[in-house]
């Protein structure tokens, strides 16, 4: 199957039907934008990239697009229209056929920025995790375009990856596996604190376990290296928890990020934002959410809010925002209080009587999901 077309024809209409190539530009970036919303619900869980641009005197349109049916309809749309003049059309459906086997990869250090576009300028629009496992969808340069479990699309430097085409990939895929639960730490040269670092370690990284006591687990990260760890970092990921222990992984893990720094697009327990922070302390207790409150915010029971706020449980997630945009997200200690990221990972209330009382965020809560059922 082919997954690129290519259009050559003329036409002189298009100069008749639009006064200039500014207008003319518009016209096709609407069009194009009306076909992306009809397929596309949430633009950070697909990708869908054209430009249309003027060359040498030809009007040329190229770009990317995942969603299969927008693909199509694209096609169809440059191949069809008669009232104006695209020389040259090379619209890719993704993932590239080009890549061949590499069509997956794991990340390779601690915290991987995720970007909106290839460039180390660009925006960051979510992080990833050691040892997460990344689809990849293109490449352009020393750039991967990448979409994760959670189907984020971004950029990631295609160096911090490995590559599913390497033998490391595959060796690695298949040794035991331990997750990370303290927050900061190093994996070291040696069982020795006082030997070189080999990497800084975050919460939820998932590393290969090589050999283990009770004080020291010795692991191999995705490109090969070796190190060590204490072993009191690092846990099964596939022991199974009840409720009630989920319950109190989430909100220790939550209170041990207290301080930690705001990040737009963080996702990490280095720097995050306010989805991120979520994600990651309900992550760790082996919970997946989505990654944007407005995501999160469509899972779990509702909660109905009382002028006294007793309904609301620990672990139940607070959401925020005006008209029908949810903007903000925050994980309930039980009534009143939560905790959350805002300028960094703190403590509020929703009680006007309280100390840390936050007005805007009383004015501003919209509803109330309950995620763990205890």
């Amino acid at each position: 199957m082919k997954y690129y077309f290519f259009i050559f024809f003329l036409s002189a209409s298009l100069f008749l039907s639009c006064r200039n190539d500014a207008e003319f530009q518009s016209l096709v970036k609407s069009e194009l934008e009306g076909i992306r919303d009809k397929h596309i619900t949430d633009r950070s869980l697909d990708f869908f990239e054209i430009e249309v641009r003027k060359e040498d005197g030809e009007w040329l349109a190229e770009g990317s697009v995942l969603n299969e049916k927008a693909w199509q309809e694209v096609a169809n749309y440059f191949s069809q229209q008669h009232n104006f003049s695209i020389g040259n059309v090379h619209i890719s459906k993704l993932p590239n056929p080009e890549l061949s086997v590499d069509t997956a990869a794991y990340v390779n250090v601690s915290v991987l920025p995720i970007r909106r576009m290839p460039a180390n300028a660009a925006e960051i629009v979510d992080q990833a995790i050691m040892g997460d496992l990344l689809r990849i969808l293109d490449r352009k340069g020393e750039w991967s375009l990448i979409q994760t479990s959670y189907q984020y699309t971004g950029w990631v430097i295609s160096t911090r990856l490995v590559f599913s085409s390497s033998i490391q990939f595959s060796v690695w895929r298949d040794l035991p596996k331990g997750w990370v639960k303290a927050n900061p730490g190093w994996i070291y040269q040696s069982p020795d604190k006082k030997s070189w670092p080999v990497s800084d370690l975050v919460l939820n990284m998932t590393l290969a376990i090589n050999k283990q006591n009770k004080e020291w687990t010795e692991v191999q990260l995705p490109d090969g290296r070796r190190g060590f760890l204490e072993t009191d970092q690092v846990e099964d990921p596939s022991l199974a928890m009840t409720a009630q222990n989920q319950l109190h992984k989430v909100i220790s893990c939550a209170r041990s990020m207290t301080g930690v720094p705001y990040l737009w697009g963080g996702n990490s327990s280095k720097a995050n934002d306010c989805s991120g922070f979520v994600q990651n302390v309900f992550e760790n207790a082996g919970i997946y959410l989505p990654r944007d409150a407005r995501q999160q915010a469509l899972v779990g029971e509702p909660v109905g809010i009382d002028s006294g706020f007793t309904k609301i449980k620990a672990g139940d997630l607070l959401f925020f925002g005006s008209g029908e945009r949810i903007t903000h997200v925050a994980l309930s200690l039980g009534g009143a209080d939560f905790i959350h990221q805002t300028d960094d990972v703190r403590l509020n209330s929703l009680d006007s009587t309280a100390v840390n009382f936050s007005p805007y965020r009383l004015k501003t809560l919209k509803s109330v999901k309950r995620i763990i059922r205890n």
